[in-house]
């Protein structure tokens, strides 16, 4: 009888694990896959629907469980309150809810005297509701300190939420409708490692909306001037006799954080740029703009992200006069998507560089140049992967001495 016993189980923990929804735009969350740590106790799924009958998974104490949620005993601190066509987040949200779905339903507001009721939430998905203008209704989620992912895809939100907590680490906000960024936007989102804005309508980033400002203090009755480490942009103020109106302390330290010094992830596509934006924080490792209108890239459209390891372009409507041979002179770069853009000749790119995605662009010449910019036994091109299928050239118009720049790729798609 045992064996048998825990042969069901593990055919329903494997139909709960590996059972997806039918519908991909269930699991979207802004193209951008969402992990968990089990060792947490975070849920393995974002929505119960189409997955076991609810006698498997209903709540010991179904009466503290809100009307139109399921309240899930193997994660009991997870409500999930999605696909229910709910006009309003439920009421008398238990105290201890954690993570709370409320995904693909009707949901125009949310208000702050109801997730009040959760001080503790730590995930709050609302993907593809009717939230309209400004996210919350005043500063709703200011005091949820153990907030950290935060997913409002697919809404018609026209700017950031402010007044979002400090220990945030991932913000999804694709497909709204913004159209600025305020320049205290994330000011204090010092934790932040996802950021997705892609799908608004975007035409500038200021200055100071991503990386803060390097402040200098200078006071005139001593003889040496204050530097505060940290911020990228220089902006020099006197601070005699005005330590609390520049929200400085006596001891040196500033009450605002720099802005967003831990940002991964940032994606800007499909949004109405048309150069890449300036002042991008440097700790990025992959950045996403595909979907804009560029047709062309600076010299230093890159300069600063020392760290960046993902850059994709797709979509751009970019051609070879428009790419210098500078633009992607970055030493840290692995991948590169330049896939459906108007380019004629292969572009400049780094020794570094392993994917190289040129598929469906306009491409008639191949330069060795553009991968081996030097030649030696030492020099040579890192590509494993380059596609440049779909394009105007067939493998007979590559040039005889490809293959000793190219000698580590593994697959060329043409």
């Amino acid at each position: 009888m045992a064996p048998l016993c825990a042969g069901v189980l593990l055919c329903v923990l494997c139909v709960w694990e590996c059972v997806g929804p039918s519908n991909p735009s269930h699991v979207d969350h802004g193209g951008v896959s969402l992990w968990s740590d089990r060792l947490l106790g975070e849920p393995s799924v974002m929505s119960l629907n189409d997955r076991l009958d609810p006698q498997w998974y209903q709540a010991n104490n179904p009466e503290s469980c809100p009307e139109g949620c399921f309240c899930p005993i193997q994660w009991p601190t997870a409500l999930y309150c999605d696909q229910r066509a709910l006009p309003s987040v439920p009421a008398d949200l238990p105290g201890d809810t954690q993570y709370l779905f409320l995904q693909r339903n009707n949901i125009s507001s949310l208000p702050s005297s109801v997730l009040a009721e959760a001080p503790a939430l730590r995930w709050l998905i609302v993907d593809q509701n009717q939230l309209e203008g400004e996210l919350l209704e005043g500063p709703a989620l200011q005091n949820h300190t153990e907030l950290r992912y935060l997913y409002a895809n697919h809404n018609r939100l026209t700017a950031v939420p402010p007044g979002l907590p400090e220990g945030l680490r991932q913000l999804r906000l694709a497909y709204n409708r913004i159209s600025s960024l305020g320049a205290d936007a994330f000011q204090h989102l010092q934790h932040l490692t996802v950021l997705l804005l892609q799908g608004n309508r975007l035409q500038t980033v200021p200055s100071d909306s991503f990386t803060g400002t390097l402040l200098v203090c200078l006071f005139s009755s001593v003889s040496f001037v204050y530097v505060f480490v940290g911020f990228p942009y220089f902006l020099s103020v006197y601070c005699d006799s005005n330590l609390t109106d520049h929200s400085l302390h006596s001891d040196g330290s500033l009450s605002s954080p720099p802005g967003l010094l831990a940002l991964d992830l940032l994606d800007l596509g499909e949004n109405r740029f048309k150069a890449v934006p300036a002042h991008l924080p440097p700790s990025l490792q992959q950045l996403y703009l595909s979907g804009n209108n560029f047709s062309e890239l600076g010299e230093g459209s890159f300069a600063g992200l020392d760290r960046l390891k993902y850059l994709r372009l797709s979509r751009c409507g970019l051609r070879s006069p428009g790419v210098p041979r500078t633009a992607f002179n970055v030493s840290t770069l692995v991948e590169l998507d330049l896939s459906y853009n108007r380019l004629a000749v292969t572009p400049t790119v780094p020794n570094s560089l392993q994917y190289l995605y040129l598929e469906a662009n306009e491409i008639q010449e191949f330069k060795v140049s553009s991968f081996c910019q030097d030649k030696g036994p030492l020099s040579y091109s890192r590509m494993r992967i380059l596609r440049l299928d779909g394009n105007k050239m067939s493998y007979s118009q590559l040039p005889v001495d490809w293959v000793y720049c190219l000698r580590v790729l593994h697959n060329i798609f043409i």
